[in-house]
């Protein structure tokens, strides 16, 4: 199957998918819809519009899905399934066990940590996340001001005031080595 104008867009600008996973996605017109990739980027779907039930048998154009909106406004566009790619990211709290040193919260892989406060006298971890993406477990301790640090490989998140400050600890994240 192949994207006649593939050269059009160079390696930086959309993200074919392998062939396995071009597949049709809706009509338009009485033809076919066929979802080749996604814009890098912006994530937009890269569409063709197909003349058979076999992609892999047809030479396809590729072009944002915008353009059918654009040029589609005579025929109804229908698709089958949801096109978007959603990594759906967000900012997720995560409460910090005060009682331990160490301790392991599971976040969703390739989670970005912000930063680490107190909210209503409750040690957080705020975290950029991908909601998409498996639980997998972190590990992290706090070390008070003044105690030894013995462990290697640890990366500073933030200062943690408890008891207005009473008791001041460093949240570090242990470095999977």
């Amino acid at each position: 199957m192949p994207i006649k104008n593939r050269d059009r867009y160079p390696d930086t600008g959309f993200d074919f998918l392998p062939d396995d996973e071009i597949r049709i996605v809706g009509t338009w017109g009485g033809k076919n819809i066929v979802l080749l990739g996604y814009e890098k980027g912006s994530d937009e779907p890269i569409i063709s519009i197909g003349r058979t039930n076999d992609p892999a048998s047809e030479d396809l154009s590729a072009s944002p899905v915008h353009d059918l909106y654009k040029f589609g406004y005579h025929s109804p566009i229908e698709f089958t399934e949801d096109i978007s790619r959603k990594p759906m990211k967000t900012i997720h709290k995560f409460p910090i066990p005060s009682d331990k040193k160490e301790f392991q919260l599971d976040l969703p892989a390739g989670a970005k940590i912000l930063t680490a406060e107190i909210q209503q006298g409750v040690a957080q971890l705020w975290a950029l996340v991908n909601t998409d993406q498996p639980a997998t477990p972190r590990y992290f301790c706090l070390i008070r001001t003044g105690d030894p640090i013995k462990e290697v490989g640890l990366i500073y998140v933030n200062t943690l005031m408890l008891k207005s400050g009473a008791a001041v600890s460093h949240l570090f994240e242990k470095e999977v080595l």
